[in-house]
């Protein structure tokens, strides 16, 4: 199935009672699906590294809810039950850090019911952080994050563009592998909020970055840290040919397909088959490859 850039389904948000067309209640259903092996390329081995899996798939959900609602971000004490639709399982919704029947996070009290567009660096914006509040639909300042933090020295904390804590997008704070991870989970998460907007249909080849900037927040997402280094007109990220243009039910296993890797390939909206993942490994032992149901690889 092919699509129009220039056609968009309208998106509606109502304070208080939920507007949601039939169309998207199709869109947020496929989204369960797409979104539900989230866990399985994951950090794995720590109850810090579940509760990070636990963030990165709800704060997806935040973000898709948000590009369904003209970008409005859900209301005070109801945004778990507001973000069902988008996450795979009640069980996100509950620290693993936290008694049987608790929640243990909670959503910043700064940013609901507000435009995500309202702010101007979504990277250092809090969504959602583990808090000592551990009710069902916990909103609260960010003072409520535990001291001392739930896991020795850290908790766990979401942001506005879609990386958590140890996904950082700002330069220098994190190795260049990190830094390529967290550019594939905001392209991966743009993917997402682009094919949800247009009928379940992933982007297009060959015009793929151009499509998805909307929903990518920063172009610099595009390009791969380890290639601008040598020539930061180069991208180096490429978009599995396999699957561009499809619609996303046509992905039987989504956590086990490609959607973005490093690639061989350095230009814009470069479309291409994983045969050009660079040999060696472009991180000594490391590729950096997303997958469509919004994981990247560890």
């Amino acid at each position: 199935m092919r699509h129009s850039e220039t056609t968009k389904p309208g998106n509606r948000h109502s304070t208080g009672t939920t507007l949601v067309t039939g169309a998207l209640l199709v869109s947020a259903s496929l989204l369960v699906v797409v979104l539900g092996g989230c866990g399985g390329g994951g950090i794995q081995g720590s109850a810090y590294g579940t509760s990070v899996e636990h963030l990165v798939a709800v704060d997806k959900g935040l973000l898709l809810y948000a590009n369904d609602y003209d970008n409005v971000l859900p209301e005070t004490n109801t945004w778990m039950d507001a973000l069902a639709p988008y996450t795979r399982d009640e069980g996100l919704y509950h620290s693993p850090a936290v008694a049987i029947g608790q929640y243990g996070y909670a959503m910043n009290a700064s940013i609901v019911g507000h435009s995500a567009t309202a702010f101007s660096d979504p990277a250092t914006v809090e969504t959602l952080f583990d808090s000592t509040d551990l009710r069902r639909n916990a909103t609260d300042p960010t003072s409520t994050e535990p001291r001392p933090a739930r896991y020795g020295t850290r908790n766990t904390i979401a942001y506005l563009d879609g990386h958590v804590q140890d996904q950082s997008t700002v330069p220098g704070a994190s190795s260049p592998f990190a830094q390529s991870q967290a550019h594939l989970a905001a392209i991966d998460a743009g993917m997402l909020m682009y094919s949800n907007d247009y009928d379940d249909v992933l982007p297009l080849a060959g015009n793929w970055e151009d499509g998805m900037l909307p929903y990518v927040k920063t172009e610099a997402n595009f390009h791969s840290p380890a290639v601008v280094k040598k020539n930061p007109s180069d991208y180096g990220y490429a978009f599995n040919s396999t699957i561009a243009g499809q619609p996303q039910t046509s992905i039987v296993t989504p956590a086990t397909t490609i959607s973005f890797f490093d690639s061989t390939d350095l230009t814009r909206n470069a479309t291409a088959s994983t045969a050009t993942l660079p040999k060696p490994p472009r991180y000594g032992s490391k590729n950096t490859i997303a997958y469509a149901d919004g994981h990247v690889q560890k």
